[in-house]
């Protein structure tokens, strides 16, 4: 019983230094698609595509042959 007290107290005090960010991965974030190929162009949903076209027309985004 004297074994299970002490990793009690043992959890109980590690605990209290431990936070979420310490068992997160390090994502590595992907550079933003700029170029758009005009054949991906028709494999998206609508709703992406007008996503996409609006942003060509501002020339945020560019389109490749």
């Amino acid at each position: 019983m004297g074994v299970a007290v002490n990793l009690s107290l043992y959890s109980s005090q590690a605990m209290k230094g431990y936070t979420m960010t310490s068992k997160k991965k390090n994502i590595i974030a992907m550079p933003r698609k700029i170029y758009w190929h005009l054949y991906s162009l028709q494999t998206l949903n609508s709703e992406k595509f007008i996503r996409v076209v609006d942003k060509v027309l501002k020339q945020e985004y560019q389109l490749i042959k």
